[in-house]
């Protein structure tokens, strides 16, 4: 059983405008978009949705995170998908946020939009929180 316990974001994505990689090292905002909260919680809230409820006889896993990207990614000629980047550790119940992990690893997924609004990007970065969720559990099931 997995269970989200804290996340954290960089430096980048600490504030509440909606990021756009218009190319390696431009970042540029959304003008008038924000995110609807911190990106701390949206994202606990999520994995806690996506990681679901399990057999309350299972050992519980707990998962903590650092969202290192969480953006969208102009593709040219007027593509874009969503980029998300995030290092996830798992431990023990009752191990400290600082114990050595069960499992540490940096999942990057990718997922394309139809549209390059904020509106398609929140949901496009929404399906790559599931892909990587996904993942997760694939990872955490051979601990």
């Amino acid at each position: 059983r997995l269970a989200a316990r804290h996340f954290t974001v960089a430096d980048a994505l600490a504030g509440a405008d909606i990021p756009v990689r218009t190319a390696p090292t431009t970042l540029v905002y959304y003008e008038g978009a924000q995110w609807a909260g911190s990106l701390e919680d949206l994202l606990k809230e999520k994995f806690e949705a996506e990681l679901g409820e399990s057999v309350a006889t299972e050992a519980t896993r707990v998962v903590d995170g650092n969202l290192l990207a969480f953006e969208q990614v102009d593709q040219g000629g007027g593509s874009a998908a969503a980029h998300c980047k995030i290092e996830i550790q798992v431990r023990g119940e009752g191990d400290s946020r600082y114990a050595k992990p069960l499992l540490a690893k940096v999942y990057e997924v990718s997922a394309p939009m139809d549209v390059a609004t904020p509106e398609a990007l929140t949901l496009a970065l929404s399906r790559c929180v599931e892909m990587v969720a996904a993942q997760l559990r694939a990872d955490a099931a051979a601990l």
